[in-house]
């Protein structure tokens, strides 16, 4: 009896280690988010979208073949060194979580490595990212056919994000001195766990500015019912919870009590502000009249100078990286570091949502807790185990749907399936170069 209660007191010991080592890794990763974001906030001035859980599983995978100064500045900027000594085996833990589920959402991640044929990547390598990653090695020729292996990682990205991410790499991208490709992709698609109605959805004004008074017109989707909501009075904005059916993840979405009130959420945005926000014990159930404008936005980034900026310089240099877990004395350094993410939050047709629940009736006793989303807002998808933002972004003004922001991006037409959805589909690309004329 002795023997079997150490055992059990064994295994709960190590879900204890194993909880902790995921949220230190969620943690992280939302470090890291929340840093880049206001890189971009710095250079961007209109909508923005990334999917930073993409970036941080690339860079993981990067980081297994750096050494000497380069891996000690990915981590840093990365926060690696938090997660502690089971950094691949928490990593591995998460994409299981995350990925493996049989919910009711489409949630995929894919790695792959194309490798130049005539390059030696170390096997060492090579069974990292493939165990803890489950990215495998495929064969391209750059140097005899560089369009040719460029138009099969994209196809490949294409296949993975179910057609929202095409030409990902453009034209001239992709070189005879390129050695390496190490791409992931990601794409989610959720159902809503209270779905919006089409028939609710409006036009209405969307405000941008103090001055403007007439505002653009949108589409918003509208529900009342009962909600999680953080009120924070100290902070001036409201946080609602959108859980996606599984209850496993959910999109937040940061409304400022004021009008142009999200510069100043902004300014302050950290680890600490976004702990306080989502702090389960901030939220209260209550009757929320919900006014949420449909939006679709699509964004690409080389994001090298924006990682230098944030002390990951080493990396991009071609005197400095030190990328030798990968290939030994080959001189590499990442000439490219792209990202690309897209997004689309809509309801779409009846029959469904004329099944779901109820609405709650306006002569209910209780007053509802107005949240109208008709000036700028940040939103993100979180995971709730890790605590993991898996996407970010914000609404500044009217997303072009026909448009594309920061161009060299197509999406596909999206499935109606008579559900209110969420899409979300982001790639990173790492792309390797070599700088030794003798390699060629």
């Amino acid at each position: 009896m002795m023997k079997q209660l150490v055992v059990l007191l064994g295994m709960a010991c190590a879900v204890h280690s194993q909880m902790s080592s995921m949220q230190k890794l969620g943690s992280s990763n939302n470090e890291f988010a929340l840093n880049l974001y206001n890189k971009l906030n710095e250079e961007t001035d209109g909508n923005l979208f990334f999917g930073p859980l993409s970036i941080s599983t690339a860079m993981a995978m990067l980081y297994m073949g750096a050494d000497g100064d380069t891996k000690t500045q990915i981590e840093q900027v990365m926060r690696y060194e938090n997660i502690g000594e089971n950094f691949r085996e928490t990593f591995q833990d998460l994409n299981k979580r995350l990925y493996n589920r049989n919910n009711n959402y489409t949630l995929k991640s894919a790695n792959r490595l194309f490798g130049d044929q005539q390059f030696t990547i170390k096997e060492s390598f090579l069974t990292d990212t493939n165990t803890f990653f489950d990215a495998e090695l495929e064969e391209v020729d750059f140097r005899a056919d560089a369009e040719a292996a460029r138009q099969k990682i994209n196809g490949w990205v294409k296949e993975r994000t179910e057609g929202k991410i095409e030409d990902l790499m453009p034209e001239d991208s992709i070189t005879s001195m390129t050695v390496l490709v190490l791409v992931n992709a990601m794409y989610f698609k959720g159902k809503w766990k209270s779905p919006f109605v089409d028939g609710a959805t409006k036009k209405g004004s969307f405000y941008t500015s103090d001055n403007d008074v007439d505002g653009i017109q949108m589409d918003f989707m509208n529900q009342q019912k009962k909600f999680q909501i953080h009120e924070n009075a100290e902070l001036k904005v409201k946080v609602l919870e959108l859980p996606y059916e599984g209850d496993d993840l959910s999109m937040y979405v940061v409304l400022p009590d004021m009008k142009m009130g999200l510069g100043d959420i902004e300014k302050i945005l950290n680890i600490e502000t976004l702990e306080t926000l989502v702090d389960t014990a901030n939220f209260e159930e209550k009757l929320v009249q919900v006014s949420l404008p449909k939006f679709e936005i699509a964004q690409k980034f080389d994001l090298r100078s924006n990682m230098a900026a944030l002390g990951m310089a080493d990396l991009f240099s071609n005197t400095k990286a030190n990328l030798n877990g990968i290939s030994e004395g080959a001189n590499l350094f990442v000439s490219a570091l792209a990202h690309k993410a897209y997004v689309i939050v809509n309801e779409e047709g009846t029959e469904a949502a004329a099944s779901t629940g109820a609405e709650v009736s306006l002569t209910s006793v209780q007053f509802p807790v107005a949240f109208k989303a008709d000036h700028p807002f940040m939103f993100f998808v979180r995971e709730k185990s890790s605590g993991s933002i898996v996407f970010v972004g914000r609404i500044l003004g009217q997303p072009d749907t026909d448009a594309v922001f920061g161009g060299g991006f197509e999406g596909g037409e999206e499935t109606k399936d008579n559900m209110a959805t969420a899409t979300v589909a982001s790639m990173t690309c790492v792309i390797a170069g070599v700088f030794a004329a003798m390699l060629r």
